[in-house]
């Protein structure tokens, strides 16, 4: 599927979510932590968010406003690097709530899995100038008195 099967103008506003699944013991203390290192979700968010299309919260707030102003600055003096930038989100995450978000679930004592998920806001016009960017990701937009989604 492409973005243009996407009804709308380059104005209208799309829901981006991705999401990763990690398997492991939710027992331990760094379960959450684990799951956002080893899944591809702020790898995906950090991949959007450099790409130069301007990404809101899902409160269609701005990316470099939604981030409070020291995580923001030690996000951008990361380095040019896209991995170090990464590498700083991973680190951070809890910082970018605005963006991802973790879920855990318990299948006993010990074992469970960890969900990490990422929102974000584009304008239509990007997502279909930068289609390849948004590879693996789901949109959602408004339609009637319902939703369409689509897989790109």
């Amino acid at each position: 599927m492409n973005a243009k099967e996407i009804q709308g103008d380059d104005n209208t506003l799309v829901t981006l979510t991705y999401s990763d699944i990690y398997e492991g013991r939710h027992s331990d203390d760094e379960f959450t932590e684990w799951a956002v290192s080893e899944t591809e979700t702020v790898s995906k968010l950090n991949s959007v968010v450099t790409s130069g299309v301007e990404v809101l919260s899902s409160a269609e707030i701005p990316f470099n406003e939604a981030i409070d102003s020291e995580v923001l600055e030690g996000f951008e003096g990361a380095g040019d690097q896209p991995a170090d930038q990464e590498e700083y989100i991973r680190e951070n995450f809890y910082d970018f709530d605005d963006f991802i978000n973790t879920s855990v679930e318990q299948w006993d004592y010990k074992e469970g899995s960890c969900t990490v998920s990422a929102t974000a806001l584009v304008k239509l016009g990007d997502l279909r100038k930068n289609e390849e960017t948004f590879s693996g990701w789901t949109a959602t937009t408004p339609m009637g008195s319902g939703k369409f989604t689509i897989d790109l």
